[in-house]
């Protein structure tokens, strides 16, 4: 989908990182290990996508089955949904089924046609309400023909799922619960500076308050990419076919830059602090802590890929 959208390979990299560390999300909270965000957590839709197994209901099934789905779905991967399916029917012993895969429709089985200003919307395919009504009102009157089985192109990608998800499988470190801890860190460690460096700096001598804009504006940018991360993150799991991603984002190889100069300069500074035992021994090690955050958010950012570095 990205590369439809003429998007670079680094955000077509970063856009497999955020749909593996999703995968590991939804595993990770099938199995306890981690909670599914509140508000979703009570949903019956979390329950069901995280916790149900439908396998076992559909090997059950014996009665008539119509099954459409999307060969350019971008939420699940089609092509092996329909192998579940196949066999799962198969294995029930059902006689009268159907599986009908519909070329470049996505998950509500809609395609994308031209519209005004060169922007696409989307229809349902041609003939898919109709295949609905007719398979619905032929079966009800008992005069439907026999299901046909797979119509459409599959793919077998148990191995992947059972081994280490679709996406394959991700580093310790990319884990959704390391991820997720980072952010937080980050979020807080970086917020807090924000506010508490420059009541700090309104407080102290003339001296202290040049020594706080190193950490502050190191702060602010760091929390500009984290914000820009999210929003990227958005834009890739949420964002329509028609993806577009805002110019800003060609700067964020400068950015990565910038802030692991920052970084560097922070050793520096605290360098100095200890040794010349300036401010109180809480303020030192606040400014470590500030520290070791700032260097630790270079390889995040280079994970993610932001420098645009890997293909």
């Amino acid at each position: 989908r990205l590369r439809q959208a003429n998007q670079s390979e680094s955000v077509v990299n970063m856009g497999r990182k955020l749909r593996q560390l999703i995968d590991e999300y939804a595993n990770a909270v099938r199995e306890g290990q981690l909670p599914a965000p509140p508000p979703f957590a009570n949903s019956s839709f979390v329950r069901l996508g995280t916790a149900h197994d439908p396998l076992p209901l559909l090997e059950q099934i014996t009665q008539p089955v119509l099954v459409i789905l999307g060969e350019s779905d971008a939420i699940v991967p089609t092509g092996h949904s329909a192998l579940l399916f196949d066999r799962a029917f198969k294995q029930a012993g059902n006689q009268d089924y159907t599986i009908l895969l519909y070329p470049h429709a996505n998950h509500a089985i809609q395609v994308p046609v031209a519209a005004a200003q060169g922007e696409n919307e989307f229809e349902f395919v041609e003939g898919y309400h109709d295949t609905l009504s007719t398979w619905v009102v032929a079966h009800g009157r008992g005069t439907g023909s026999t299901g046909h089985g797979i119509q459409g192109n599959t793919i077998d990608q148990s191995a992947a799922f059972s081994e280490a998800g679709i996406y394959g499988r991700l580093p310790w470190y990319g884990g959704a619960a390391t991820q997720l801890t980072l952010l937080l860190l980050f979020s807080l460690v970086f917020s807090s500076a924000c506010l508490i460096l420059p009541i700090n700096a309104l407080r102290g001598p003339q001296r202290g308050r040049s020594a706080t804009a190193l950490p502050l504006g190191m702060s602010l940018l760091n929390l500009i990419l984290l914000g820009a991360f999210v929003v990227l993150a958005a834009e890739l799991l949420l964002g329509s076919t028609d993806l577009t991603l805002s110019p800003l984002f060609v700067l964020f190889p400068l950015l990565t830059l910038l802030s692991a100069v920052l970084a560097m300069g922070m050793i520096v500074q605290g360098f100095s602090l200890w040794k010349n035992r300036r401010g109180s021994w809480t303020g030192r090690v606040y400014f470590s802590i500030l520290t070791g955050s700032a260097l630790l958010f270079v390889p995040f950012l280079l994970y993610w890929n932001f420098p645009g570095l890997s293909m």
